[in-house]
């Protein structure tokens, strides 16, 4: 137990003790740099704080060859890994990146020098040392993702794949997320052993797990249109749908069946035009031309949409796809002879059209009649009914060919 009621007591016989008076001599002797240890290892700790410092520059250069070959997607194995164009990159500062190649190998050259044995071989720039440094920056760079991810909230990813030069499929994950700007970083480059949808979905868990990334996180992906990407019930889309219920692939898509929901709005249902919103746009777009081309696709979306529908949906009957198939086929068919209700239902729509443009005291008129082809040394009135004839079957042919 500690006391103070005789504290100079113990001070002075603590001082006049034979302890403290070796402490004292050993602490003289150290800070002279008198003692026995430092005599014997002083010339070796100097040559290794020296070293230490020249290691320390060395590996400071080498890093900052790796960030700058990086930044630029070149190649640290040798010129015969990358591709020629980029040593004529105008972009690429050979200045910079040659200054510090340069003064790196007179470094490990003053290093090696007079070495002999193994400790000649003693290098920075062998691979494994390259590798480890840059996994030590990649896990860095992950850490600062992870930090801006987490003060974020939410985030995107971004998945393509691609095949190396040994024909082995490589997944690029890219995650996308707002904190007060836009960022966009690759998160891992990893081998794809199946091309499922299931399996790249957990592929993709995996890598946001071993991240701590939560994956109900995710609000949104970007994927190309393979089916294994974005198939509607196993494709990796649907999975991540169903791990994450406020994910979406993407706002506002536009799909080829889109064009005949917009055509029956534009041009009205096909023989039945009263709706349709064919005199607003002629407002707008000064030209009529088109009308022809789009009313007739519309007429081929009539037909053919409803095989589509019945052919992505799931567990279809393949008998009666087939049997829709074949009735599809026959009714494109049989539109190649009814070029009659094709003048009739034209002539149609552009009465019901005109009604509406008078109404709008619109300068714009739409004509009624096919254009007559004029023969030389021939009035339109003298022309013959054959040759009448012969005009309709002319259009008949650009419309055959229009529709097909």
């Amino acid at each position: 137990m500690s006391t103070w009621k005789h504290v100079y007591q113990r001070i002075e016989e603590h001082e006049s003790s034979q302890y403290h008076k070796q402490n004292t001599d050993a602490f003289l002797i150290h800070s002279s740099e008198c003692d026995i240890s430092f005599l014997l290892v002083r010339d070796a700790t100097n040559i290794r704080k020296s070293q230490v410092i020249q290691k320390h520059k060395a590996m400071e250069r080498i890093i900052d060859i790796l960030m700058f070959i990086g930044k630029r997607g070149l190649s640290y194995r040798g010129n015969k890994a990358e591709s020629a164009f980029l040593l004529d990159d105008p972009l690429i500062d050979h200045v910079h990146l040659d200054k510090v190649i340069c003064e790196s190998k007179k470094r490990h050259s003053s290093l090696c020098e007079g070495q002999k044995g193994r400790g000649s071989l003693i290098t920075l720039i062998y691979k494994t040392t390259l590798n480890y440094i840059l996994e030590a920056i990649h896990q860095l760079q992950l850490d600062l993702i992870v930090q801006e991810v987490k003060k974020a909230g939410i985030y995107s990813i971004q998945i393509d794949t691609t095949q190396d030069i040994t024909t082995t499929d490589q997944c690029s994950v890219i995650i996308r997320y707002v904190t007060d700007q836009v960022h966009e970083r690759l998160l891992a480059f990893v081998a794809r052993n199946s091309s499922k949808g299931s399996r790249l979905f957990e592929m993709l868990h995996t890598i946001l797990k071993t991240n701590k990334f939560k994956i109900s996180h995710c609000v949104s992906d970007s994927t190309d249109g393979a089916a294994n990407m974005a198939g509607q019930y196993n494709g990796l889309n649907a999975w991540i749908k169903q791990a994450s219920p406020n994910h979406i692939h993407a706002i506002g898509t536009t799909r080829w069946w889109s064009k005949d929901r917009a055509l029956k709005n534009i041009f009205g249902n096909w023989k039945d035009p009263f709706n349709a919103l064919f005199v607003n746009l002629i407002e707008v777009l000064d030209s009529i031309s088109k009308a022809a081309k789009m009313n007739a696709k519309a007429r081929l979306f009539q037909v053919t949409t409803s095989l589509s529908e019945y052919l992505q949906t799931s567990g279809l009957d393949f008998i009666q796809a087939q049997g829709m198939t074949v009735t599809t086929i026959e009714s494109l068919r049989r539109m190649k002879d009814e070029f009659e209700s094709i003048i009739l239902t034209a002539n149609k729509l552009i009465e019901s059209q005109n009604e509406k443009l008078e109404l709008l005291d619109s300068d714009i008129f739409l004509d009624n009649s096919l254009p007559l082809r004029r023969y030389r040394k021939k009035n339109i009135s003298q022309v013959m009914k054959h040759e009448m004839s012969h005009q309709l079957m002319h259009w008949k042919d650009l419309t055959l060919k229009l529709l097909m």
